[in-house]
């Protein structure tokens, strides 16, 4: 861009501070999210809130000295030269304040976050308060199968199943009637 406004070329000039301007915004909101953690972490480790505020005023400067050059004339040679000395400025700024973050131990950032459980329950309950009603439960389970595979079997043995095949009834209206008085006996 500065080859730009020094030969004078204000279309090339113009299209330059276009893509620095979408750049700068890009960074902004990339950086925004990683600074506003840094900057809790370092609030949860008793530290001040130091480097996401030099960080951010950087921007802001940056942000501030691209639209006054936005807003310059186009005959103000000396004064957009200035402006796009402060914008190479801040730029170097931002990229050593970014290097330094980056360099930051990753433990560092994860350490505040720290589970600690406790039970607020005033019975502690013991190993066999758990499995007790779990085997109750596969208990009932077992005997409701075995009494619906003897229930089967009985019929097949009595000739039941050959008496319902020889009524009326559909094939699959026994089935219902079977297992409701399963669940009956076993309930």
């Amino acid at each position: 861009m500065r080859q730009a406004v020094q030969s004078g070329d204000e279309a090339l000039a113009q299209q330059k501070q276009q893509g620095l301007s979408g750049n700068v915004d890009a960074v902004s909101l990339a950086v925004g999210v990683s600074l506003s953690l840094l900057d809790s972490v370092q609030q949860a480790k008793g530290a001040s809130g130091g480097n996401a505020d030099p960080v951010q005023s950087t921007l802001a400067d940056l942000r501030q000295n691209i639209s006054q050059l936005n807003n310059s004339s186009s005959a103000d040679k000396a004064g957009r030269l200035a402006r796009l000395d402060k914008v190479d400025k801040d730029i170097t700024d931002l990229d050593g304040k970014l290097a330094e973050f980056k360099n930051i131990d990753p433990s560092i950032i994860v350490s505040p976050f720290h589970s600690e459980t406790k039970s607020i329950a005033i019975v502690q309950p013991s190993l066999s308060d758990f499995f007790a009603p779990a085997v109750l439960a596969l208990l009932l389970q077992h005997l409701a199968v075995t009494f619906a595979a003897l229930s089967i079997v009985r019929e097949r043995y009595v000739g039941t199943m050959e008496l319902f095949r020889v009524s009326p009834l559909s094939a699959r209206k026994p089935s219902p009637a079977n297992t409701s008085a399963i669940c009956c006996l076993a309930g």
